[in-house]
């Protein structure tokens, strides 16, 4: 999930749409904002900022809060240089790796609740993701998340980013 890596780079744009869970003066002292979003056929890819001023790493009370709210995220598979899980690198991880992979945690939620409800739809591959810095100086990271559901992915985003700006 961490460090997956999609199809050729920029292939299968689907549309370009700016859309910014931040950057207006409403959002202005928000930790983390969603600049920019591309979805393309097989991913969303999104610059995530971190606000000066905030940690680029979890803190000790953020990941309290996510091994409370999600516990299930420290077992996905993560390619990392301490483990095979996000687990290992939880208490350190970057904002934005966290990001992605409470996005995907909450992508998983809405296809189980999907599959419990009778309506399956397509099994497909896990969902994965890939986080790295572009500025890191600056605080922002690009993500990238696979989706099975456009809606879906937007939606676990926000989720995700509200989760964070609410636990920081």
């Amino acid at each position: 999930m961490g460090s997956a890596r999609f199809g050729a780079a920029d292939a299968g744009l689907a549309s370009a749409q700016p859309f910014s869970l931040g950057g207006g003066p409403r959002f202005a002292a928000l930790p983390i904002t969603v600049a920019r979003i591309v979805v393309k056929r097989d991913r969303l890819v999104c610059d995530v900022r971190v606000a000066p001023g905030f940690s680029r790493e979890v803190t000790p009370r953020l990941a309290a809060a996510v091994r409370t709210r999600f516990p299930q995220v420290e077992g996905h598979a993560c390619v990392n240089e301490v483990g095979d899980t996000f687990g290992a690198v939880l208490d350190h991880a970057s904002i934005p790796h966290l990001v992605e992979h409470l996005a995907i945690q909450r992508q998983a939620d809405a296809e189980e609740t999907r599959v419990r409800a009778g309506r399956p739809g397509d099994r497909m591959a896990p969902f994965v993701g890939v986080t790295e810095w572009v500025d890191r100086e600056a605080g922002i990271a690009r993500v990238q998340l696979s989706y099975r559901d456009d809606l879906e992915v937007l939606q676990a985003l926000r989720d995700a980013v509200a989760f964070v700006n609410a636990a920081l």
